[in-house]
């Protein structure tokens, strides 16, 4: 069985031996081993109970979605408030109140504000609709051994002997407290102004209060959820508020509760202090309470509820980890980090060996040593590329031969080439902070070239597509942006610790994306050098990044095995794809955009496409 079959298996029918799995089991291995599969099983035991009462309390099912999905998101961020555990299905319940609510209020300030007709937004009218949302509020306000009993019996839907052995009890004793929960009810219901006997309040509760989670609402939910586990908490967006309000709440509650018991405290010792003068004075002060408590940190780059959904369509399994990628249309060009270079036919099982890494390219080379080959650039069926830093290779596809052999000249190693292929960048000099510009190589070797002198040693360099502007990567952690024509930094960019990996521009030249380690991914204007926005919630070194054909989409390729993309205007994220198995190193588009293209160190080459 695959792992990507093995884990759609679990959300839909949860982990093997779910049913026996307990609750509290479940809460656990998620707050203590982050098991996406464990809190899937949540969401599907408990799902219902709580849309039921975001249904009852909110009439817009857009906001209900938002608030159960707010209220899962709770549980995501802090699994440990469960105490105990085993009692999270009544703890979802009182989450999903507090969060509809919170929802009911926002709608009902929104509505005024924006002068909406009373009609487009009716509160529940009828007796029944009315009581349910009160019914609720009552519920919380009783004591637990009583309130359990109505969550799983009434609301989660179970019967007497299932809830008696989920809440460790006989039946008789749950039949019992059952019954003193309705009286307790019924009682705290007429003080509402609602007259409702226990009997009568028995039959609205025996109607059906669960409500049947739509699919892609639960799979929007373990998509964020499963962010939230990567560093990567909502910003934006109505979940993400009710998901802000309901964690500051009951970091308020706990911080309320821990002042008032100071205070108490306090009041204790100073009546001891008068009684007691010297005894007084050798007490030690009591630490302030705010000092006790952390506060949940909210800071992350938003996330859309429904993201776009990519699918790996074609993999390759090659025999070395891919370095370099050329996509087209139907076909993909790569290279290997062993200097191979292969043509892929999309569809096919294996690749045609174009270039031999293992052979002689002009130059000595120990027997059995391998070249290193980067920075392929296709134009005009050719394909351009450079083995081991210091010799540039055309090779025709249609003749299948490399047709021109040309050194790096007077300069230490080769920095990449022009998007046209006419164009080789070379560095080198004194600490590496000459750059050279070479033309027509492949007509006339010594064709003219054009020199740039940096006060640091040069690591990148890249062209805007349209070749009117570059940028230069140094390692004193500056960005620099050039102006072609005149080949003068036109600015300096300056950030501290930066150990870049890639720098692209956007199609259209006017944004510049700059990854590297330590999650480093950033997008600045390439006109006025300010910084755009910085993508959030990456961890460890990020290798490549690449933008969309129109522009609009940035994907980046990380050490934590993922691909993500990002909006190129705002830097939100988009979508995280999952399926290497080690360290992605290189990302590319296809030509419609719809495509993505990755090569990994788990020695595979995948092509995802973009579900309409």
């Amino acid at each position: 069985m695959s792992a990507s079959f093995r884990s759609t298996l679990f959300r839909v029918a949860g982990p093997p031996g779910a049913a026996t799995v307990t609750d509290g089991e479940l809460v656990r291995r998620f707050q203590n081993e982050s098991d996406q599969d464990s809190f899937a099983e949540l969401v599907r035991r408990h799902g219902p109970m709580v849309f039921g009462v975001c249904r009852r309390m909110l009439p817009c099912r857009e906001e209900a979605e938002d608030a159960f999905q707010a209220t899962f998101l709770v549980l995501a961020v802090k699994p440990d408030a469960v105490r105990p555990p085993e009692r999270v299905g009544a703890w979802l319940h009182g989450v999903a109140y507090r969060a509809a609510l919170k929802a009911r209020r926002t709608a009902a300030r929104r509505t005024e504000a924006e002068r909406v007709a009373i009609e487009l937004r009716q509160p529940p009218q009828p007796p029944d609709p009315d009581l349910l949302p009160i019914l609720d509020e009552a519920l919380l306000a009783l004591p637990e051994k009583y309130r359990l009993p109505v969550v799983e019996c009434h609301l989660a839907g179970r019967s007497r002997k299932e809830a008696a052995a989920r809440l460790g009890c006989s039946e008789g004793t749950l039949s019992g407290r059952l019954a003193r929960a309705l009286e307790l009810l019924a009682a705290r219901l007429t003080r509402r102004g609602v007259v409702l006997p226990a009997v009568a309040l028995a039959g609205v509760l025996t109607r059906p209060l669960a409500a049947a989670v739509p699919a892609n609402l639960t799979a929007s939910t373990l998509s964020v959820a499963n962010l939230i586990q990567e560093g990567i908490l909502p910003a934006t967006g109505l979940a993400a508020t009710l998901t802000r309000g309901v964690l500051n709440a009951m970091w308020w509650k706990k911080l309320t509760a821990l002042s008032t018991l100071g205070l108490a405290v306090g009041m204790l010792v100073a009546s001891f202090a008068f009684l007691d003068a010297k005894r007084a004075t050798a007490d030690p002060p009591l630490p302030n309470p705010s000092r006790l408590i952390e506060r949940p940190l909210l800071v992350a780059a938003p996330v859309p509820k429904f993201a776009p959904k990519w699918d790996v369509k074609h993999t390759l399994v090659g025999e070395r980890p891919v370095v370099e990628i050329v996509a087209l249309k139907e076909t993909v060009l790569f290279a290997d980090d062993r200097g191979n270079i292969s043509w892929w036919k999309l569809g096919n099982k294996e690749a045609e060996v174009l270039v031999n890494g293992s052979k002689s390219w002009g130059h000595p080379r120990p027997k059995g040593a391998w070249h290193s080959v980067a920075h392929l650039i296709y134009t005009e069926g050719v394909l351009s590329y450079v083995v081991d830093e210091n010799v540039a290779c055309r090779y025709d596809l249609l003749a299948r031969i490399p047709v021109v052999l040309f050194g790096a000249g007077q300069l230490d190693a080769y920095l990449g080439f022009s998007d046209n292929g006419k164009t080789w960048i070379e560095v080198g000099g004194e600490k590496k902070s000459v750059v050279r510009l070479r033309t027509n190589i492949w007509v006339d070797r010594d064709a003219q070239s054009e020199e740039m002198r940096f006060d640091a040693a040069v690591t990148h360099v890249v062209f805007v597509p349209e070749a009117t502007s570059l940028a230069a990567i140094t390692d004193d952690g500056k960005i620099h942006i050039i102006n072609r024509k005149e080949l003068k930094i036109v600015r300096s960019i300056e950030v501290k610790n930066l150990r870049a990996k890639a720098i692209r521009f956007s199609p259209d030249g006017e944004s510049l994306a700059v990854v590297g380690e330590n999650g480093f991914a950033r997008l600045y204007d390439a006109t006025t050098g300010r910084l755009a926005a910085e993508l959030k919630g990456l961890k460890g070194t990020i290798f490549d990044v690449a933008f969309s054909p129109d522009g609009k989409t940035i994907a980046t390729a990380g050490e934590d095995h993922t691909v993500r993309l990002w909006d190129a205007k705002t830097g939100e994220p988009l979508a995280v794809l999952k399926d290497h198995k080690d360290s992605v190193r290189v990302v590319r588009f296809g030509q419609d955009g719809t495509t993505l293209v990755t090569g990994s160190d788990d020695k595979t080459l995948k092509v995802w496409e973009l579900k309409k």
